[in-house]
């Protein structure tokens, strides 16, 4: 892998298929890691099997995106994978996959500068 966080070219974001989606973490090298989360499912200790929750995977790529013109839709049937809209990024889903690939949509990378820029200004 080139760089981490990876950025990705802009055209990523108008893919539909799932094939397409498979094709591009195979390019950027993070396939790997999503076929790691794939083959990660077990079922859960303890109690938690009984109250809905029986299995647990392990944490793959994460794609960030600033216009869904069919990118989660692309992603969604690929297990470990996970989506999430520039605008909506919380600390669980950046902070929580240290060994997972952050793929980045390019043309949202000045909205992300926005974003940290805007957080890190103290207030008056």
């Amino acid at each position: 892998m080139p760089e981490i966080p990876l950025v990705v070219d802009d055209s990523s974001e108008s893919i539909t298929k799932t094939s397409k989606a498979v094709q591009i973490l195979k390019s950027v090298g993070a396939y790997e890691d999503a076929e790691k989360a794939k083959d990660s499912k077990n079922v859960r200790r303890g109690k938690g099997k009984m109250r809905n929750r029986r299995y647990v995977n392990r944490k793959g790529p994460l794609v960030i995106y600033g216009n869904d013109n069919g990118i989660a839709k692309a992603f969604r049937n690929l297990p470990g994978v996970d989506t999430a809209p520039v605008t909506a990024l919380n600390l669980m889903q950046v902070g929580c996959s240290f060994v997972a690939y952050h793929c980045i949509i390019k043309c949202t990378v000045h909205t992300l500068h926005l974003i940290v820029a805007l957080h890190t200004i103290a207030p008056q």
